[in-house]
């Protein structure tokens, strides 16, 4: 017997369960649960649907809390929805969870110029470009 679901309540009753599994969870966090947090979460971000997606990178977070891919996402997610003071705190965190992460330092540099602290995002940058030469990213 195969189940037919339409396409927006399998998604919900996904969340749903994802939410309260993880609530209960007594094991870590198999790969797929997280492949499927973090899938389902840049899915959303890319349409736009931003509290979908915000979702998804807080059950990666409780999924993984150590692993800096989750706070650096809620943090574009917050950024991509103008929420420039949670976007800062979830990037920062993925930044002391991967000092080395140039995205996560690219992304900090834009929200410090967005908010008028060029002093900052310059700093940034030049951290960036004090690293490897070979790093596309860093040159600027």
């Amino acid at each position: 017997m195969r189940w037919v679901v339409p396409r927006n309540t399998a998604v919900c009753l996904f969340i749903a369960l994802s939410a309260t599994a993880s609530g209960c969870r007594s094991k870590p966090a198999s790969v797929d649960d997280l492949f499927t947090a973090r899938t389902l979460g840049l899915t959303y971000l890319q349409r736009n649907q931003l509290p979908e997606a915000e979702a998804q990178f807080k059950t990666l977070i409780e999924l993984a809390p150590n692993d800096p891919v989750g706070y650096a996402n809620l943090g574009l997610a917050y950024f991509q929805g103008g929420r420039f003071a949670e976007a800062e705190s979830r990037l920062l965190r993925a930044r002391e969870l991967d000092p080395a992460n140039t995205d996560v330092s690219l992304m900090l540099a834009k929200l410090y110029a967005l908010t008028g602290r060029t002093a900052e995002a310059r700093t940034m940058l030049d951290k960036l470009n004090g690293g490897t030469k070979r790093d596309a990213h860093g040159q600027y």
